[in-house]
């Protein structure tokens, strides 16, 4: 027992001894998405975000990119909608020491009607600075099914239940 006391007190002392050390190593970039991006067939999402700066120096974003881990059927993501509607000029997004760019559209989400639905694919978003600095976040992006496709499956089911228990009720009826 003395030992597991040892040993968890020289693990902890040891995170406390370079805790300093890693958070000042830190990326000065940081792109944050929201984690779930969850559309119907047949639309495209508009997806939000922030870009920060948590270094020193002032930086000058140059990219920002998404794609999907792997290659989906079904999906596709483009940037266009935050080259026109970010206010990102010909040499950048320029960001000081400390600041963000606000809320702004990072990229669009097109789920196709060959989208696997009900089913979470992983996507990543990159922010790239004009000084080739990189920083990323993981997203999941799902497609649901439309609520008149769920209509339609219920009422399958339902005429199919009605049917069998007519037929059930017909063979009662005979023997």
């Amino acid at each position: 027992m003395r030992t597991k006391n040892l040993l968890l007190q020289a693990t902890l002392l040891a995170v406390l001894l370079f805790l300093p050390a890693l958070s000042a190593q830190a990326d000065p970039l940081l792109i944050l998405t929201p984690p779930d991006v969850v559309g119907t067939i047949g639309t495209t999402i508009d997806v939000y975000g922030f870009v920060f700066n948590t270094g020193p120096a002032p930086i000058t974003v140059s990219e920002i990119s998404a794609s999907m881990l792997g290659d989906i059927f079904g999906f596709e993501l483009t940037t266009d909608v935050f080259f026109t509607n970010s206010g990102f000029g010909d040499l950048g997004y320029a960001l000081a020491p400390g600041e963000d760019t606000g809320v702004i559209p990072l990229f669009s989400v097109i789920i196709n009607r060959f989208a696997f639905q009900d089913f979470a694919f992983l996507g990543f978003a990159f922010v790239v600075t004009l000084d080739e600095q990189l920083a990323g976040e993981i997203f999941t992006v799902t497609a649901v099914p439309e609520p008149a496709t769920m209509i339609l499956l219920g009422t399958g089911l339902a005429s199919v239940f009605a049917a069998a228990r007519r037929r059930q009720a017909v063979s009662q009826d005979t023997h």
